[in-house]
């Protein structure tokens, strides 16, 4: 009776924990869906295009609305996310949701039900007045800046790029995330020890690299540990932030030794390469 009553307990917990995690994923949806969308104001018009487009004819429901339906039931859908594995819902599933195409023929059936080619300008000028009015110009925004150089990185990257190919021309390094895919942006012959997807968003990383991407960028990184693994793993060079400068005493323990600083970066170079 007591063993009974145990077990009912632990799926009673394993029950909620469940339901804790769907409602976690449901609210990440909802909350990507945000980012993605901003304002919501071409969501709103994205759902106005879908319904217009829905009872405006058979033949495009059959050809675009339902199939429509049926991936927004899988990118939406929490449990989806639960039964593949996955606590974490990657925006750019959203891109899978044609908002242009809907937007598009939505628009262009919409104005084509004039008869007068006057009403169809008029019509088509207000669509496009609305997209403006509630758009935002990509070009004023803060989404472009001029180049800093013909490579499209910052100065600094730069600076730092350049210090460790003139010490190394195939140099291998720890640096903090800010650095390492534009390191191999500018210079392919640079390798670093993770990528962007350090984190396992698109596949399972290695969670040795994890640890060490997450302690290089803490206050006050524990250079014991990442010294260790830059020594035995061949990592000849260590990049951080000026703010957490590494004594002299550990880097001399590990046979390491500092060699330049730029652009609010510091660099290590090892004294027992090849």
């Amino acid at each position: 009776m007591k063993a009974d009553l145990e077990i009912k307990q632990v799926v009673s917990v394993l029950d909620m924990a469940k339901i804790e995690m769907l409602k976690n994923l449901f609210l990440q949806v909802l909350e990507q869906l945000n980012i993605y969308y901003g304002s919501g104001i071409f969501l709103a018009f994205t759902i106005v295009a879908a319904i217009y487009l829905t009872v405006s004819g058979k033949e495009t429901r059959k050809k675009l609305i339902y199939p429509l339906l049926a991936v927004l039931l899988v990118i939406l859908n929490p449990v989806v996310y639960y039964l593949a594995g996955e606590d974490f819902v990657y925006w750019r599933m959203f891109w899978l949701i044609p908002d242009a195409l809907l937007m598009g023929l939505a628009a262009t059936r919409f104005v084509s039900g004039f008869n007068s080619t006057l009403k169809k300008c008029v019509a088509y000028a207000v669509l496009t007045v609305m997209l403006i009015f509630f758009g935002t110009n990509i070009f004023t925004a803060g989404e472009f800046s001029e180049r800093a150089n013909a490579y499209g990185i910052w100065g600094s990257c730069k600076d730092v790029a350049d210090t460790v190919l003139k010490d190394d021309p195939k140099p291998r390094c720890i640096c903090p995330y800010t650095l390492t895919m534009f390191l191999r942006e500018y210079n392919g012959d640079i390798e670093t020890m993770y990528g962007r997807d350090i984190e396992g968003y698109i596949t399972a990383s290695n969670q040795k690299k994890k640890e060490v991407s997450h302690e290089i960028e803490a206050d006050e990184p524990d250079y014991d540990f990442l010294l260790s693994v830059a020594v035995y793993y061949g990592y000849d060079h260590i990049i951080t932030y000026d703010r957490s400068p590494i004594r002299e005493e550990t880097l001399t323990r590990f046979g390491y030794e500092y060699l330049d600083s730029t652009g609010g970066y510091t660099i290590y170079r090892s004294m027992n390469r090849e």
